[in-house]
């Protein structure tokens, strides 16, 4: 469980995430996977042209709002 903290120096800005940069942290990620995984890892690489714009668009509204999803544990 996370606590909340105070932090003396909060990020103020990010860059931007890319597709291409999201394309190469998928590709560089382990095959692993368990139950739990609704998606076959071999599936989602696979998919990772089309899915890694997707992913850098949600990962930059998270950070423009502000906001990141809850925790699904």
């Amino acid at each position: 469980m996370l606590e909340e903290r105070q932090v003396p120096d909060p990020l103020s800005a990010f860059e931007q995430a890319t597709a291409e940069d999201i394309l190469k942290i998928l590709n560089r990620s382990a095959a692993k996977q368990c139950q739990l995984d609704p998606v076959p890892t071999w599936l989602f690489k696979r998919a990772s042209g089309i899915l890694s714009p997707v992913i850098a668009n949600m990962c930059n509204a998270s950070f423009q709002q502000g906001k990141l999803p809850a925790s699904s544990c």
